[in-house]
Order: structure tokens, then C-alpha cells, then sequence
């Protein structure tokens, strides 16, 4: 049997579809019957929602950690980041 309390501690893997299809179904024929469990689950969404849109952001990475990640990943030494600096030019 389910419960509220299963229900409500579920909710947000439901809604980011990380439940199982088992679960997920079972979550939804409760909510579909439960008031309870419908409000909180409109509620969550809604601040999920709102979440969600106050968080995205425009800002990109630079390049360069795009293959440092790549190169982590991949087990090998990135290649160094080449930076001008004054005194190497004044050297020459």
C-alpha cells in the first residue's frame, strides 16, 4: 500500500523522472486519488519551475576547460595554458 509519506518523499525524483516505471506509476494512481499529495506535488513542481528559470544563466566557460576536462577524463596530461607574460618578452 502506498502512502503520503512515500508519496512525499519521491515527489521530486517523479517529477525528474528518475523514478523506475514501477514507482512512477504507483506514485501516480496515489496522487490521482489523494488531494493531499496533489497540492504538494503542484507545489513542488511550481518551485521547481520557478527554480529552474531564476538559475539559468547565459555564461559560458572558456574553451580551454573543455579540454582540460576532455583531457582528465581521457587520463592524459592537458596541454599547459600558454600565457604572455612581460618579463619573458623583456628577456628577449
Amino acid at each position: 500500500m502506498v502512502t503520503c509519506g512515500w508519496v512525499q518523499n519521491r515527489i521530486l525524483a517523479y517529477l525528474s523522472d528518475e523514478l523506475g516505471v514501477s514507482e512512477s506509476s504507483k506514485l501516480y494512481r496515489h496522487v490521482q486519488k489523494c488531494l493531499r499529495c496533489q497540492k504538494a506535488m503542484e507545489l513542488l513542481s511550481e518551485t521547481q519551475d520557478v527554480a529552474g528559470a531564476t538559475l539559468m544563466t547565459n555564461v559560458r566557460a572558456p574553451a580551454a576547460i573543455d579540454a582540460r576536462i576532455m583531457a582528465a577524463i581521457s587520463g592524459r596530461r592537458p596541454d599547459p595554458v600558454r600565457r604572455f607574460r612581460f618579463w619573458n618578452w623583456w628577456r628577449k
